[in-house]
């Protein structure tokens, strides 16, 4: 009877042990992740980008930012950032840059390739630059009387009106400035 009890609780023993050692080995292993994962959080570190507008992106890298919110023929309120020249404010090229973002982006996407982005580099060789948004998108949700929360004509759009309209208002605007 002493051996067949002693077997049995040997068993149980080694068993419960054997679990014990599992659960330690699972959470071992998910401690390891967790402290990898925060490991190259902390070394790769956050974009400063990440929660910055257009306006507060190009003042962090040094540059002059001004923004405008400009109005279009049929009501539409978008806005444009401009970029005066280099860090020193100086422009040293006689007619100015317009980027237009693509249609579901906004300034944002010139932006986003930290000091290498395409808007950094024209600044300094002395270009004039301006950054234009699209109606619809983060940076030109207004219209002087229609709501786009809960209007579905402010969306009754197309690449068109966004041409002849956006663009244009951008154009003159900027031939105006400069």
């Amino acid at each position: 009877k002493d051996t067949a009890t002693t077997e049995i609780y040997t068993r149980s023993i080694v068993g419960s042990v054997r679990c014990v050692q599992e659960t330690v080995k699972n959470t071992m292993l998910k401690l390891s992740c967790l402290i990898f994962l925060m490991l190259c959080f902390f070394t790769l570190g956050i974009d400063p980008d990440t929660h910055r507008n257009s306006q507060e992106m190009i003042i962090a890298r040094g540059y002059k930012c001004e923004k405008f919110l400009l109005t279009t023929e049929d009501g539409y309120i978008i806005q444009t950032f401009h970029i005066p020249g280099n860090k020193k404010g100086q422009i040293l090229k006689e007619f100015p840059v317009l980027l237009n973002a693509g249609i579901f982006c906004s300034s944002d996407s010139f932006l986003d390739g930290g000091d290498s982005s395409l808007p950094y580099n024209l600044a300094d060789m002395g270009y004039d630059i301006w950054i234009m948004n699209n109606r619809g998108n983060r940076y030109s949700r207004a219209h002087k009387t229609l709501d786009p929360d809960t209007s579905a004509k402010y969306w009754d759009f197309s690449l068109h009106e966004m041409g002849i309209y956006d663009v244009r208002t951008n154009i003159e605007f900027i031939k105006k400035s400069t």
